[in-house]
């Protein structure tokens, strides 16, 4: 997009956010250096565990395996989600869920980052472990 060249950058590193996507649109309304007019070959770095041994640090978690649709608001991070997983009980998945949803706003949920899995998942030009977040909310069944 806006036809600028591919070139590596790092967008968080050590925890802490070093830039931010603009295109030359958001560019010149923030009075900021374009970077990209967009993203690929998105890769997060993986954690040194898997997630059931660090899930296994509460006595229940829940899994998430997929989204089901819901929305965003991207001037405030409000976000609900539905959701399906699974109950982790001490590290181990037992009962499957449906029905639910996940809500919050998205940098709460960010700073609440408690661990990267070691477990890298292919998803087009993404490349990511499993993320274990603490204080997520969740309802339903």
């Amino acid at each position: 997009g806006d036809g600028r060249r591919p070139i590596r950058r790092e967008v968080v590193r050590d925890g802490v956010l070093k830039m931010f996507y603009l295109n030359t649109y958001y560019a010149r309304k923030l009075d900021r250096p374009a970077t990209t007019g967009g993203r690929s070959n998105w890769v997060v770095p993986t954690g040194p565990a898997p997630w059931q041994e660090v899930a296994a640090k509460w006595p229940r978690a829940i899994l998430v395996t997929g989204f089901l649709g819901g929305n965003a608001n991207p001037t405030t991070g409000d976000f609900s989600f539905g959701i399906r997983g699974r109950l982790v009980e001490n590290g181990v998945p037992t009962k499957a869920l449906s029905e639910m949803n996940m809500a919050g706003n998205l940098r709460e949920l960010l700073l609440d980052l408690v661990a990267l899995g070691n477990d890298p998942w292919v998803y087009g030009s993404t490349l990511a472990p499993s993320l274990v977040f603490g204080g997520v909310r969740f309802s339903g069944r």
